[in-house]
């Protein structure tokens, strides 16, 4: 039987598929991502978030609730100010989509590198920081009362996803977007140069 029947066989050429290693092998940079990168990484981002918000409320309600809030205000003003504004697809399809509707909504922003704010980053850090932190909180609760799938299960597949979103953008759009000689997520040497000279 062939390996492609198989589900681990599966898992392993979409892990493959993934695979950083992809990023030695030079692509030419692309204008317009195609959709099924895009719909991909919106899939990964609404489980990730959607499971980070769950695990806020089930800590808290409030917690839950201006987590969700801080979460939109990430998405839809602080990513577009702090780096779409400054992306060379600034009014165009990037691989999330986020180009098109950023270049109708915010003006362009001038002069300014990619990089120059990147250390504004840090604003979005809580989005990690909040579900790992309340996640780690449960795995001791679950050391001390025993473990169930809600929570301690899904904090497991909360890091998977964060795990596979990020090989998929390495493999699928990193390699293939005209930012890369500039950008620190590609490359975080960009930033220290910078600092250097």
């Amino acid at each position: 039987m062939s390996r492609d029947f198989l589900p681990a066989g599966r898992f392993i050429t979409i892990f493959n598929y993934m695979s950083d290693t992809n990023l030695t092998h030079p692509c030419s940079p692309l204008e317009a991502f195609p959709y099924r990168v895009i719909i991909t990484r919106w899939f990964f981002v609404a489980a990730e978030i959607g499971l980070a918000t769950y695990m806020a409320f089930l800590f808290k309600f409030q917690l839950g609730f201006f987590f969700m809030i801080y979460a939109m205000v990430c998405g839809f003003v602080l990513l577009p100010l702090l780096r779409c504004v400054r992306c060379y697809y600034y009014g165009k399809r990037c691989n999330f989509g986020w180009g098109v509707m950023v270049g109708k909504l915010f003006s362009r922003a001038q002069g300014d590198s990619f990089y120059s704010v990147y250390g504004y980053s840090m604003l979005f850090w809580p989005l990690r920081i909040v579900p790992i932190g309340v996640g780690l909180l449960k795995i001791l609760d679950g050391i001390m009362g025993g473990f169930e799938f809600v929570p301690q299960g899904l904090f497991g597949i909360y890091i998977i996803v964060i795990f596979l979103h990020r090989r998929f953008y390495r493999s699928r759009a990193c390699r293939r977007c005209h930012q890369q000689a500039v950008c620190p997520v590609y490359d975080i040497a960009v930033m220290r140069s910078d600092f250097e000279s």
